[in-house]
């Protein structure tokens, strides 16, 4: 004895537009978390490479004279920058970091009177702030105030 089936053989249309709904919530459910952790490693591995990129200019220019006749003085680097593409680091090697891409450096120098000194003398220090930014935006910044040794 055989038994025919009673229904219709397969999905509706209606079973399957809800089945591939589901399937879709639940991998964006799994996907954005791993997405935005990708994201924040990058972000992070950014900045920490901005901060080391910062401290070391900022380290070769107070290790500098304030004032010299025969050489390089602080006051050079007012105004510095160097280009995107590539970042050489401190030691002159290229910078072939993924994280990069896209980065800038520059310094500013200014001398600055701080409250008690004398206007009429040399002002005695010096304001160094170091930028880094990253297509256009500063994602670290270091300010330092150096002293006339």
């Amino acid at each position: 004895m055989t038994t025919e089936p009673t229904g219709p053989a397969g999905f509706t249309l209606v079973e399957a537009t809800a089945a591939v709904a589901v399937l879709a919530i639940t991998a964006t459910a799994v996907i954005v978390p791993f997405t935005a952790g990708a994201a924040h490693e990058r972000d992070h591995a950014r900045r920490t490479l901005a901060a080391a990129l910062a401290s070391e200019l900022m380290e070769r220019i107070i290790s500098l004279p304030f004032e010299s006749d025969t050489g390089e003085t602080i006051a050079d680097y007012d105004g510095y920058s160097e280009p995107v593409e590539p970042l050489a680091a401190g030691d002159g090697r290229i910078m072939a970091d993924p994280a990069a891409a896209g980065m800038t450096r520059s310094a500013t120098c200014e001398y600055v009177y701080v409250a008690g000194q004398d206007s009429d003398e040399p002002p005695s220090f010096i304001r160094v702030t170091v930028r880094v930014r990253h297509n256009g935006d500063e994602i670290f910044r270091i300010v330092r105030l150096v002293y006339d040794r």
